[in-house]
């Protein structure tokens, strides 16, 4: 198997038994389920690069001085706004996954809930936190919130399914099985890529330039502008300050 595939294995490559039929793998990846809907959101968010292309611009933020990254419907006055998908309550749409249209060190504060989780590990999370660094003022943090791997696991090794429900924060019957959590946490579909612990997005966030990184509680940190997590998120998350 191609090492590209071997470490990447949400990619179709990796979805399917070893063959040595070109044909056969061709076949199997324009008929699968997985392929249909991988492609249909690669076409959503193409649709938005090439916007982005013809109307290059850095965005003017009014002023505000936090941005919300990727809010969906939930967006908070006194933050600038934006997703890859047009909610009420946006300052701007745009694909988050890759630059941000914004001047360097512009923001105080950025915050993002339950993102990253749908970025491409290797080849999208590292550009993402380059340019939140880059757009992130001196001494100015970003407070990211993710699902974490290790609540869940160990749930799943000790907790049993009640345990991992109210995690999930799912009601009683929801899902009928540890594995059933464990796989909708993993893949959501095609929309999740990388389900992270706090050591692995610590270190990321250095790697990204960060000079200081900790792990967080549900609203507590450096900056109270910051602290808009939501309550639904409380039981699965993960936080992580990080400080440029």
């Amino acid at each position: 198997m191609n090492l590209e595939f071997k470490n990447r294995g949400y990619l179709l490559g990796n979805l399917y038994p070893a063959s040595t039929s070109s044909l056969k793998r061709s076949m199997l990846s324009v008929f699968s389920r997985k392929f249909l809907q991988t492609a249909r959101f690669e076409k959503r968010f193409l649709e938005l690069a090439l916007k982005r292309a013809f109307a290059a611009k850095l965005l003017d933020t009014s002023g505000k001085k936090y941005l919300n990254i990727a809010p969906g419907p939930e967006s908070h006055k006194g933050f600038f706004n934006i997703d890859a998908f047009d909610y009420p309550g946006l300052d701007a749409v745009c694909d988050c996954r890759s630059n941000l249209p914004f001047q360097s060190g512009i923001f105080k504060g950025i915050f993002t809930e339950h993102f990253i989780e749908h970025l491409d590990y290797i080849d999208e999370l590292g550009i993402f936190l380059g340019e939140c660094h880059r757009v992130l003022a001196v001494g100015g943090t970003i407070r990211l919130v993710t699902p974490d791997a290790q609540k869940y696991i160990e749930s799943y090794v000790s907790g049993g399914l009640n345990h991992m429900l109210k995690i999930r924060n799912s009601p009683e019957g929801y899902y009928n099985s540890r594995a059933e959590i464990i796989n909708e946490l993993f893949h959501q579909g095609v929309e999740h890529k990388f389900i992270f612990d706090n050591e692995t997005l610590a270190m990321r966030c250095r790697a990204s330039g960060f000079s200081s990184v900790e792990i967080r509680d549900y609203r507590q940190g450096k900056d109270p502008v910051l602290l808009i997590d939501r309550e639904l998120r409380r039981g699965e998350s993960l936080y992580v300050e990080a400080t440029k």
